[in-house]
């Protein structure tokens, strides 16, 4: 593989991952499964923002993922209404990042 091959392989990587799908997720009923709340019917509790990130956090992603939370949270905190956000606390649903990011958040 040439050089810029190699470069080009690492930006398309870097490009794709910096800006991840992350969705508010809601309990689907009758079950202990949770789902993105805008394409599934799914039980929401209006004290509680459950946002799943579907991508490892690294550096070139963490800023992305701040500002979703931050507007998250500045959302809730102004009791904006977009029929899924009420003040209260949020969580943060991290299943499917390595336990070594875990840590660090």
């Amino acid at each position: 593989m040439e050089f810029w091959q190699g470069g080009l392989s690492l930006a398309i990587h870097l490009y794709r991952t910096s800006r991840p799908h992350a969705a508010l997720v809601g309990r689907v009923p009758d079950s202990e499964h949770f789902r993105n709340i805008e394409r599934h019917r799914a039980e929401v509790d209006e004290r509680l923002a459950i946002l799943c990130i579907d991508e490892s956090l690294y550096f070139a992603n963490s800023r992305y993922l701040e500002d979703t939370v931050l507007e998250l949270l500045s959302l809730a905190s102004i009791g904006a209404s977009c029929n899924h956000i009420e003040p209260g606390m949020p969580f943060l649903r991290m299943s499917g990042l390595p336990s070594r990011d875990r840590e660090d958040v």
